[in-house]
């Protein structure tokens, strides 16, 4: 029996002392696990070499009546943006367009040349731009650039004037398209006003308070004809008359549209929107993105192609009910110009007409606008991984967005060549199996077998798309784990 205490005894002092030399004892490279988490070492992944890389920006800035506020707050964070990320020693371009220039297609010259005759007028004579087959195409002075440049003042007065795209574009708001259309008229091989170069990161930065609306494959080429259906599109549909409104809406708009929950509110739903089985779904532009990109780079359909989507957007229950007060300010206001100017002389109109826009002005009718949050537009970034991201539209200052987008810049306006061979610690014993992380700006990627190798006690990286994306600051960690916690698909033995 004493004998028995003895041992047991020994056995504690023991294990007390391995646990007080393990807690005094520190070091960099590994660290000491209970015993059914196993053994552990990690290593910083260093660069052998740095060189300049190419970036390219294209900033999708919505050009819709709602857009003052958001466009002078973009203009007035981009002073600091650029004295902070577009460096002259950094190879970075950068363009703007707007959410309306699908319009570009040559589907949509007809609606934009035809005058609007009738005396009620159904959408307004400044919504009726003159079509071009341009409006998606950049001159080569549009395109800003910090390689060579000579004054940074310049290049930021320039881009300030940019981003102001105005209020009058088309009410539709079709960031996908565009950016489509973008890509097809401007980025054709050859042209002195593309923007995207080979080998090059791309980011594409919407800016938008609207859902994003386009439509897939010319779905709505049959109504491009029928312009009395169009223009009633763009003062809106409020009935509830389902028949009524399959009678008078383009083919593609539906008023059963559906609510939102944002923030635990539920959020009404618009009174007319695309229909969702004609939508074109984020998982289709982003394959079209994909090819796009691959082909200028000339790579596998299976390699990285290279970009990432900023999403600039309506995400918050805030930053909608604002936009809803801000709106209604907005309706009577225009109002009250349109009842003045009838009442003055200054413009013909019917008595009806200027009785309604009184009451519209007083507040007596209530022209209820509805925001919801531009659940497309994030799913796109979500969909993308660490290089998109989406932020809200509504914030006071777009320091802290702007900041982040320069980050990306930062982080891709270099080249770097990682080292790719670690000396292990040791080898696994029998009874383990080997586990690789990589881990990169707060992420952590489970290595797959074929993208390392083990000889002996160095582990060789071979994945060079893994290792074109590594940089200065990452860590591989190693754990060493008992076979018995570990799915079968996660084993990695060395050779």
């Amino acid at each position: 029996m004493l004998s028995t205490i003895a041992s047991v005894m020994h056995l504690i002092i023991g294990a007390l002392f391995v646990l007080s030399i393990s807690s005094c004892t520190r070091s960099p490279q590994f660290k000491l696990q209970a015993t059914n988490e196993g053994f552990s070492s990690g290593f910083d992944v260093t660069e052998t070499k740095k060189e300049t890389a190419l970036v390219d920006i294209l900033w999708v800035v919505d050009n819709s009546k709602s857009m003052d506020p958001s466009q002078d707050k973009l203009k007035a964070g981009i002073a600091a943006f650029a004295k902070r990320f577009l460096k002259p020693e950094n190879d970075i371009q950068m363009a703007v367009t707007t959410s309306d220039a699908f319009l570009a297609n040559r589907k949509w010259e007809k609606y934009l040349t035809t005058k609007i005759t009738t005396d009620d007028k159904k959408a307004p004579v400044d919504r009726n731009a003159r079509w071009n087959s341009r409006n998606a195409t950049l001159k080569a002075g549009d395109v800003l650039k910090t390689k060579g440049l000579r004054s940074l003042d310049e290049l930021i007065a320039k881009f300030q004037k940019q981003v102001i795209v105005g209020t009058n574009g088309f009410t539709e708001e079709r960031g996908f398209d565009s950016v489509l259309q973008f890509l097809d008229d401007n980025e054709v091989s050859g042209s002195r006003s593309a923007l995207f170069r080979k080998g090059s990161h791309r980011i594409i930065v919407f800016l938008t308070d609207e859902e994003e609306q386009s439509i897939d494959s010319n779905r709505d080429g049959k109504d491009l004809n029928d312009l009395d259906r169009l223009f009633y599109w763009q003062n809106y549909y409020t009935g509830k008359d389902q028949a009524k409104a399959d009678e008078i809406l383009p083919t593609h708009i539906t008023i059963q549209c559906p609510a939102q929950t944002v923030d635990g509110t539920r959020i009404d739903p618009i009174s007319a929107c695309a229909r969702p089985d004609q939508l074109l779904s984020t998982q289709k532009f982003k394959a079209q993105l994909d090819e796009f990109f691959r082909r200028l780079d000339g790579s596998a359909d299976s390699a990285n192609p290279n970009y990432g989507v900023v999403s600039i957007v309506t995400k918050t229950l805030a930053t909608i009910n604002n936009l809803k007060q801000a709106a209604r300010d907005r309706v009577m206001s225009d109002a009250k110009k349109e009842a003045d100017a009838c009442q003055s002389g200054a413009k013909k109109c019917s008595k009806a007409y200027q009785d309604r826009q009184l009451m519209i002005s007083k507040g007596e009718m209530t022209m209820e606008v509805v925001y919801q949050q531009c659940s497309r537009y994030i799913e796109l970034s979500d969909q993308l991984g660490p290089d998109s991201f989406s932020m809200d539209i509504g914030s006071e200052d777009y320091s802290e967005i702007l900041n982040r987008i320069g980050l990306q810049i930062e982080f891709h306006s270099k080249k770097f060549s990682a080292q790719t061979r670690y000396k292990l610690d040791r080898n696994p014993v029998e009874g383990e199996v080997m586990v690789v992380r990589w881990i990169s700006q707060g992420r952590e990627v489970l290595l797959k077998s074929k993208q390392y190798r083990i000889t002996g006690r160095d582990l060789d990286l071979i994945d060079p798309e893994m290792i074109s994306r590594m940089r200065g600051g990452d860590r591989i960690e190693i754990t060493y784990q008992p076979a018995t916690v570990l799915p079968a698909d996660q084993v990695t033995k060395p050779e």
